[in-house]
């Protein structure tokens, strides 16, 4: 639209006048144009006016799909004897669509002159799928005549968008006096594929969720609010999402991944759904093999197809610091730890030495597996720099601050107190793997 422009804009050296375009322009144009109609014309409906400003617009070149049934033109509006109805609706047929029905379409011409006035029609389509009963009709003065359109998806193939017009013609001048939006849709082979998305708390959870398909390793984001129904071509499909759950106490928090079983649409399934649910996932943590601390925490899932019957994807996360849990909803997901050897090592009350084992942990025979010391319990007091610290590898190599004489080892393996040490073995000098496990 071209609008009076203030001489205040900066930048602007365009004179009193701009051209802007854009919904925020195109809003206030057509209600004064509305405006407008409504003065001159004080008995017309909202749906007459709106028919009038449709029908008398310049359609600019561009199909309904493109834009809309044109650009309004309110001097043709007002001074225009003749208007029509301005668009129909939308013929539609999802899939499966095979026997879909003709989709007949009303049309009304209206007259306000003092003289009858013949109208030749036409679409501005060769296809016979859209048809009309009449080529040219005849209105009287101050009166209306209907035309019929027909609309046939038989004669189209599945996966058809077309939109069109219903040009009416003045036969006497030879000018287009009005025209008609009309537009069919036939559905291709899609299938519903409905993603639920559930928080911890078992209500429903807003968020984003990652659609992967065996045809590409890209994901598709979407964007849920508790419930989407998706509609998808034939193909096998995941979704995955990332959501915030509450962690193990009152100042803890989760970062978990959410993902679906893979569902296949077509051949006999005619539809699918993706259970995102939080309150199904279970807590991933590791245990080490020596007393550590985490660093780092990644969450990987990997979908491979064997054979090439799909394209491989996958998806990761690194848990950043605000998170303290990594839960995950299956188990075919992979936590990947990262360790460090404390920088302090903590003593207190536990049990005999004899009960721990050479990495420092105390051994819990009826779980089966070793369980680290808690560092920081209040229980524990801090004794001095641990395994890891500056301070302790000065001590070990007499660099540094600290450069205590290290303690003779005499050949026999005794060290200078008499008391026999032995080497540790080389496989015990080796920073072990963490073994992902899990809990509910």
């Amino acid at each position: 639209m071209t609008a009076t422009a203030s001489q205040s804009v900066p930048g602007w050296a365009g004179g009193p006048y701009r051209t802007m375009s854009g919904t925020s322009m195109a809003t206030p144009l057509v209600a004064g144009s509305a405006a407008i109609l409504k003065q001159r014309h004080p008995d017309w409906t909202g749906e007459r006016i709106k028919n009038a400003l449709m029908s008398t617009s310049d359609t600019t070149g561009g199909s309904p799909y493109e834009v809309g049934t044109g650009r309004v033109d309110v001097a043709s509006a007002v001074s225009s004897t003749v208007e029509a109805t301005g668009s129909v609706e939308a013929a539609a047929y999802g899939w499966p669509n095979a026997d879909a029905k003709t989709a007949p379409r009303t049309l009304t011409y209206r007259n306000e002159g003092d003289a009858d006035i013949t109208l030749a029609l036409a679409l501005d389509t060769d296809v016979t799928a859209y048809t009309l009963s009449r080529s040219s009709v005849t209105v009287p003065a101050h009166g209306t005549t209907e035309v019929s359109l027909t609309l046939d998806p038989s004669k189209v193939p599945a996966g058809t968008t077309f939109s069109g017009h219903v040009v009416a013609t003045d036969t006497a001048t030879g000018t287009t006096v009005a025209h008609t939006g009309f537009a069919l849709f036939k559905e291709a082979e899609m299938y519903d594929y409905t993603i639920t998305l559930t928080g911890r708390d078992g209500k429903p959870l807003s968020g984003n969720v990652a659609l992967h398909t065996a045809d590409s390793s890209e994901s598709t984001l979407i964007a849920v609010d508790g419930e989407k129904t998706l509609r998808l071509p034939s193909g096998r499909y995941t979704a995955t999402a990332y959501v915030e759950v509450p962690g193990d106490t009152a100042d803890s928090l989760g970062q978990a991944l959410l993902n679906s079983d893979e569902t296949t649409l077509g051949d006999g399934h005619t539809s699918g759904t993706a259970d995102l649910d939080a309150t199904k996932v279970r807590k991933a943590y590791a245990v080490t093999e020596r007393e550590s601390e985490e660093t780092q925490a990644v969450f990987n899932l990997q979908r491979t197809y064997a054979n090439g019957t799909g394209v491989n994807w996958s998806t990761s996360w690194l848990l950043a610091g605000m998170y303290d849990s990594l839960p995950g909803a299956h188990e075919e997901g992979v936590g990947r730890f990262a360790a460090r050897v404390p920088a302090l090592a903590a003593e207190g009350e536990g049990p005999r030495r004899r009960d721990r084992n050479r990495a420092g942990h105390r051994t819990d025979a009826a779980a089966g597996h070793r369980v680290p010391r808690r560092l920081f319990d209040p229980a524990h007091r801090v004794r001095g720099p641990g395994r890891g610290s500056r301070l302790h590898r000065a001590r070990r190599t007499g660099q540094g601050r600290d450069r205590r004489p290290q303690r003779r080892r005499h050949r026999d393996g005794a060290g200078s107190d008499g008391r026999r040490r032995g080497r540790v073995p080389a496989d015990r000098r080796q920073q072990h793997p963490w073994t992902p496990v899990s809990e509910p």
